[in-house]
């Protein structure tokens, strides 16, 4: 391609200027059975740890959520889990 076949596009300057900057705000961690505010223990694999006032300390593989959501878990339902899981050593109850 020569010279006499290049065409440029020229865009204003204020096209090209940086969005501004977003301000974040950090959610805070709440308890995926009661909702209520929650610590971040550390993460294992996929699993979220919390410490929950209620609920004590206990993880939640990331897997869950999605059908937590589709097959719409009651508070009795993970409560079951959660006490499942502390019976078999996987976790425990009451922090």
């Amino acid at each position: 391609m020569g010279p006499s076949q290049l065409r440029l596009r020229l865009m204003p300057l204020h096209s090209y200027a940086p969005a501004p900057p977003q301000t974040v705000v950090a959610m805070p961690l709440v308890c995926p059975i009661c909702y209520s505010e929650a610590q971040e223990l550390a993460r294992t694999s996929d699993a979220t740890g919390y410490s929950c006032p209620t609920h004590g300390n206990f993880k939640v593989a990331g897997s869950v959520f999605p059908e937590a959501r589709a097959k719409d878990y009651t508070r009795e339902e993970w409560e079951a889990a959660l006490d499942n899981q502390a019976e078999n050593g996987a976790g425990r109850r009451g922090g």
